[in-house]
């Protein structure tokens, strides 16, 4: 029983691609998810989008700007340059941990406070 519920025509940053980073995190009611999006010059960046906490088939909100782009030498610089790719994520001490590919040379880590992602 599948069914698409994101497409890279939904921002102009994930026009070329589009794809899951890890699986959702429950915030409050609803469900956090994290995307990659890659625009036509091949611009990795993260986003995120709310899921229905009872029926995760529909979206409620896609957060227009990304929560992470490349801005750092070792995202911007490496065998693929200007890239974020989302692989894994944790829920610790109220923060959601990112764990990244940067550059296709690199492992890192971002996170954001859960909090902040309640709507």
């Amino acid at each position: 029983n599948s069914k698409i519920i994101l497409t890279p025509d939904i921002l102009p940053w994930c026009e070329r691609k589009i794809g899951i980073a890890f699986p959702p995190i429950k915030v409050g009611d609803k469900w956090v998810m994290f995307f990659h999006g890659v625009d036509r010059h091949k611009i990795y960046r993260v986003g995120i989008c709310w899921l229905d906490g009872k029926n995760p088939y529909k979206v409620i909100k896609i957060q227009k700007e990304p929560v992470l782009i490349p801005e750092k030498d070792y995202e911007k610089e490496g065998f693929t340059p200007n890239v974020v790719y989302p692989c894994g994520g944790i829920e610790k001490d109220g923060k959601i941990f990112v764990y990244y590919g940067a550059a296709d040379k690199y492992i890192a880590v971002a996170y954001i406070e859960k909090k902040g992602l309640l709507l």
